[in-house]
C-alpha cells in the first residue's frame, strides 16, 4: 500500500482516514470531483505546513481512499506559489 499523507494509505475508507485524521469532516460546500471519477469524501479545512495553510481534500473512488491534494489557502503570485511547491515538496519528500 501507499502511504499518501499524514499515515493515510490507499484504500483506506472515510471511517479509517478520520480515525487517523481527526480534523478531517465532510466537505460543507459542494463536494468535488477528478476526472477519474474520485469525490472528495473528506476535506481537513486548515493544515499548516511550513508556514503556509492549506486545504486538503480527500478523494475516495468506491469509498476507498484514492487521491489526497493541497490546495494553498490564500492567493499568491505564481513565483510565490511556485516557491512553496517546491518546498513543499522537499518537505513531503523527506518524511
Amino acid at each position: 500500500m501507499y502511504t499518501l499523507w499524514m499515515k493515510t494509505v490507499v484504500g483506506m475508507s472515510p471511517e479509517e482516514v478520520k480515525a487517523l485524521v481527526p480534523d478531517a469532516v465532510e466537505p460543507s460546500s459542494q463536494p468535488a470531483w477528478l476526472e477519474d471519477g474520485a469525490i472528495e469524501l473528506l476535506r481537513v479545512e486548515q493544515f499548516v505546513l511550513l508556514n503556509e495553510s492549506f486545504v486538503a481534500s480527500l478523494y475516495f473512488k468506491e469509498r476507498k481512499l484514492s487521491q489526497v491534494t493541497l490546495s494553498l489557502s490564500n492567493e499568491k503570485t505564481f513565483e510565490s506559489a511556485l516557491r512553496t511547491f517546491d518546498s513543499v515538496s522537499d518537505a513531503l519528500r523527506a518524511k
